[in-house]
């Protein structure tokens, strides 16, 4: 006889010992550690449970993402009929972690031969009130304003949504809970020409789901799921995108219309269907979407105005967007009646069409247009979505500010919950402006407040984006370390769905924090990840910025004929002048010329990256400065004045920017033969790199400081300084050089032998110095002999 402790909440009885959940005597499915983690909850229902704890219960370890931990919280809710708006059995405790609330019994089962009785076991009453959970104050070790990562800017030109529908409807006031439903596109079979319907039906299907309240993730992240691998059922697609519906549906051309058959396959076999028929295939699909919703538990929209006409240039345009066909969408707009094609949805349409094709400047006289026309009036997502795309373009433009502005108009004409799709990204689009613009903390709590609303939305690809996003600010915060495995999460789950855009800008921030770790190999993977998704990209910055991480790479190899071949390539996208692309283009022409010691061209391209680098470039920025003062320096002319050290905002005060700047300030004045502030200045920039704990920064900064120190015989400051890079550079060929001439100047030809075969291993095309090759004086140390 064995007795096992089981626990009742409402029709639900769970057994941890068995790992077996019942609702109602039916067992209920759900992944293992959603178990763990409902077990660990309803075990310590007596209080709050922080984040950490219940990951380090769940995974055995606490260095979980919240991303990560909030799926498997989301997964074990869905098992109980709960969700995050209504809460009903887990709580979320703001700043800390989760709470069990329902009300539960404690049970104690006995198993005899195959039989098994449950008797109550008396507990202490719940506590109806929850104690106040500690608040989780988080602060970076080192809170830095590096640069703004591109991709921050960069992904509001991809993580957009080209919403047609511009009508919305009042959900109902009882709502379902919150259970993503996925649409898949249509079965046409033979269409009879109309095979825009597969495509320009399903998207109209799911904006109408969307608007009766239900959470349908965007056609454009249903395509890309797809579009990555095709599951071969329902249960599969439920898993891929974490939905509780797939509707299917298939359209049949009759003699006097359309047959519009629907269905909506739920977990443990649940399954509604529709059947409709009617002159008009828009009509048809709308009433088997409508009475799909009844079945669901939504109350169905009004209709949208403008007519059958209208709407199926809508949804014409709209499927040739989703198949990627630019010029067929404008084709189809521009061909539209007069009337039509001056109706403002489908004028705001174009405008996206424009988007999509880069005319940044055509979108902002159309959607400028669009706002101060007066039957735009009565139509507040319409002017929402105008100002998210105007605020867009404005990013695109490094006009951080101008975007703020205009994303704080979009959010103030939407309703939170009602839009919550469109009001979380334009929460994430002035995250991003307000990062830019160095508003952190405002920038950060836009981030949390937008993915309660994408989570809300069901859209997995825009939470995969918002991933990527947070992943990006960890890098910005100055924590590569932990910038390194939330991008490679954010990454794997943008694949999984077929991301593109999104995964080459990760594969950019994931380059750039791998090489201030100065992990180079890890780095040069990445990037070559990135190459392999170059065939599937057309717009010219995206791939400019994967091309310029290439270049750099191959500079750190010294692999100067594959440099000077990829920056050809890089030359012929034809950018435009004073972009951040161009800047960083100029900067890797510098750093090729400098290394080549053409001290010419790489002043002009130094001061060419200078001037064209955006403000959150400051990382780059400053390096072009030092390295422009070095090669002023050697072609003997004087070196162009180094920002005001009080008012270069994050240059002065991030790493590695600071450590470049603070380094051109110490070499100046060695140039000006003032050691003393020169030394004072290597000692500023040495704390502040050691604080930062970025490999890169140390580098910079020892890199001058140990020539200096060896150059004054403090051969041992100079060791112990080499010293504490030598487990982490072993990659850098700077760094080689740097410890063959420690070990040159201290005598040891031994270790002078090993330093230099590692730098002539990693020299590449680069010379290594005539006198470095010049073997040391061996040291005369004391002698001790046995008696």
């Amino acid at each position: 006889m064995e007795s096992r402790r089981v626990y009742r909440f409402g029709d639900f009885l769970l057994r941890p010992a068995a790992r077996d959940l019942q609702h109602a005597g039916a067992d209920v499915s759900l992944p293992s550690r959603a178990f763990d983690c409902l077990v660990y909850l309803v075990e310590h229902r007596d209080r709050a449970v922080g984040r950490d704890e219940l990951a380090a219960a769940i995974w055995g370890r606490a260095d979980i993402s919240d991303a990560q931990l909030s799926q498997t919280v989301r997964h074990a809710r869905r098992a109980i009929g709960d969700d995050g708006n209504d809460q009903a059995l887990v709580r979320t405790i703001q700043k800390f972690g989760y709470r069990w609330v329902a009300d539960t019994r404690a049970c104690e089962e006995v198993a005899r031969a195959g039989a098994v009785s449950v008797h109550a076991r008396a507990e202490p009453p719940e506590r109806a009130d929850i104690a106040q959970a500690p608040t989780a104050v988080a602060t970076a070790a080192n809170p830095t304003k590096r640069r703004l990562v591109p991709w921050l800017a960069a992904a509001l030109a991809v993580c957009v949504i080209a919403g047609i529908w511009i009508t919305r409807s009042t959900p109902p006031a009882s709502q379902p809970t919150n259970k993503t439903v996925f649409v898949l596109p249509v079965d046409v079979g033979q269409a009879g020409g109309q095979d825009w319907i597969r495509l320009g039906a399903m998207d109209l299907v799911a904006k109408r789901m969307r608007e009766a309240g239900a959470p349908v993730p965007t056609s454009e992240s249903t395509l890309a799921l797809l579009g990555a691998e095709h599951p071969s059922d329902a249960a599969q697609l439920r898993d891929r995108m974490d939905a509780e519906w797939v509707i299917d549906s298939d359209a049949q051309r009759t003699a006097d219309g359309w047959r519009v058959r629907m269905r909506a396959q739920g977990a443990h076999g649940r399954s509604f269907t529709a059947e409709n028929h009617a002159a008009d295939p828009l009509d048809a699909f709308r009433a088997s979407a409508d009475s799909l919703l009844e079945q669901l538990g939504y109350a169905p929209p009004t209709p949208p105005p403008g007519g059958n006409s209208l709407a199926e240039i809508e949804q014409r345009a709209q499927a040739a967007l989703l198949e990627n066909d630019i010029d067929g969408a404008r084709r189809i707009l521009l061909e539209a009646a007069d009337g039509a094609r001056n109706e403002p949805e489908l004028r705001y349409q174009l405008a996206l069409v424009d988007y999509r094709a880069g005319n940044f400047a055509e979108v902002e006289r159309s959607l400028r247009s669009l706002l101060a026309d007066e039957s735009t009036s009565g139509n507040p997502l319409l002017q929402a979505r105008a100002h998210y795309r105007l605020g867009a373009v404005d990013m695109m433009s490094d006009a951080a500010a101008a975007a703020e502005s205009e994303f704080d108009q979009a959010l103030s004409l939407l309703d939170s919950r009602r839009d919550a799709l469109d009001y979380g990204q334009a929460l994430s689009g002035r995250s991003s402006a307000r990062i830019t613009l160095g508003h952190y903390d405002e920038g950060l709590r836009d981030l949390g407040q937008a993915r309660i609303r994408l989570e809300q939305a069901g859209d997995a690809l825009a939470l995969a984006r918002l991933d990527l996003t947070f992943g990006g600010v960890e890098l910005l915060r100055g924590r590569p370390g932990q910038a390194v495995p939330a991008l490679q999460k954010a990454l794997a789950e943008l694949e999984r769905l077929g991301a593109v855009n999104e995964r080459l800008h990760g594969y950019s921030l994931l380059v750039e924090s791998q090489m201030l770790l100065l992990d180079y190999t890890a780095a040069t993977a990445s990037n070559e990840a990135a190459i392999a998704l170059l065939p599937r990209i057309s717009e010219k910055l995206h791939r400019a910025e994967t091309l310029i991480d290439h270049v750099n790479l191959l500079l750190t190899r010294g692999d100067w004929k594959a440099a000077v071949d990829a920056l050809a390539e890089l030359d012929a996208l034809d950018m435009p002048a004073n972009t951040r692309a161009s800047g960083l283009r100029d900067a890797a022409h510098a750093e090729l010329a400098w290394q080549r010691a053409d001290a010419q061209t790489a002043f002009a391209r130094a001061d060419a990256a200078v001037t064209a680098l955006p403000a959150n470039e400051s990382a780059r920025s400053a390096a072009m400065l030092l390295l422009r003062q070095r090669a002023a320096q050697r072609l003997g002319k004087p070196a162009p004045a180094l920002p005001d050290a009080d008012r270069n905002g994050p240059m002065a005060t991030a790493p590695p920017a600071a450590s470049s700047l603070a380094i051109a300030r110490a070499e100046a004045k060695l140039h000006e033969h003032d050691a003393t502030a020169a030394e004072a200045l290597y000692r500023q920039a040495l704390a502040q790199a050691e604080s930062s704990a970025i490999p890169q920064a140390l580098l910079i900064v020892a890199d001058s400081y140990v020539s200096f120190l060896l150059s004054a015989g403090r051969n041992e400051e100079a060791g112990g300084l080499a010293g504490r890079l030598a487990p982490i550079a072993v990659q850098d060929f700077s760094f080689a050089l740097l410890e063959t001439r420690l070990h040159q100047a201290e005598g040891e030809v031994q270790a002078w032998t090993v330093a230099l075969n590692r730098a002539e291993g990693l020299a590449g095309q680069r010379p290594i110095p005539s006198q470095l090759r010049t073997p040391p004086l061996p040291s005369r140390k004391l002698q001790v002999t046995m008696p």
